[in-house]
């Protein structure tokens, strides 16, 4: 028996356009919602990659200020070895000037104008820098020890010192210099507190050197330094 198809051809042709169309945005749904689907795992992947890098990158930090921190003890530990050595050879060779008496002098002696940035103490040890001659002898063209020590203000000091005193070079017992740096605005003060530590019966010798002006805050500040040679043979309880 033979199926007649009363239906017309442009309704059939227009299903067959309805079932390709509705496949088409079925597909296109689907692409879309797999594309959707990879960049929400794309961001969190990131996310998490990036939560994980900011943690790492911490972490190095932590390590790093740690490492610091250790670097700068491993200094102030080297800064204070080589103070107790300073003051275990004062103890040694029997120095009768505390620390803490040199530190109240120099602050007593500091005018409220002046600013004090660094103070250092030292132990210069003197040698035998040059060997008498006989009177007879010419002298000699190479220079002595002594011009080879004047771009040193302490080592100058130390020989201005012997000078004036008349000792022979004691190698054993060393000499206490202190270094001062400072600033201030007043050429007045930096003189008054020179003069102030120069007149202390503990202070030997004292030399000072000025540096340019510096500006700081719209203000310049005079920078300078000095030196100065405590006294060995003195003993500070005499002086209280």
């Amino acid at each position: 028996m033979t199926t007649i198809n009363l239906l017309p051809k442009a309704y059939l042709r227009q299903q067959s356009q309805n079932r390709v169309d509705m496949i088409c945005v079925i597909l296109f749904a689907v692409v879309m919602g797999g594309l959707m689907l990879a960049e929400h795992v794309l961001n969190k992947k990131y996310s998490e990659n990036l939560v994980l890098h900011r943690t790492i990158n911490n972490r190095f930090a932590a390590e790093e200020k740690f490492l610091e921190g250790s670097f700068r003890l491993q200094a102030r530990k080297n800064v204070f070895l080589e103070e107790a050595r300073t003051i275990s050879e004062v103890i040694q060779k029997e120095e009768r000037i505390p620390r803490s008496y040199v530190l109240a002098v120099i602050t007593k002696a500091c005018p409220l104008d002046v600013s004090l940035d660094k103070m250092k103490i030292e132990m210069v040890r003197p040698t035998k820098r040059f060997v008498q001659k006989d009177e007879g002898k010419p002298k000699s063209k190479k220079k002595s020890s002594r011009a080879k020590h004047r771009g040193n203000p302490v080592t100058s000091m130390i020989l201005l010192a012997e000078k004036r005193s008349g000792r022979t070079i004691n190698e054993t017992l060393p000499h206490i210099t202190v270094r001062i740096e400072g600033q201030s605005k007043s050429d007045e003060a930096i003189a008054k507190f020179y003069s102030d530590l120069k007149a202390n019966p503990l202070i030997e010798l004292c030399v000072i050197e000025m540096a340019r002006d510096h500006i700081k805050s719209d203000l310049k500040d005079r920078k300078f330094k000095i030196w100065i040679v405590l006294k060995r043979d003195i003993d500070v309880k005499k002086l209280l």
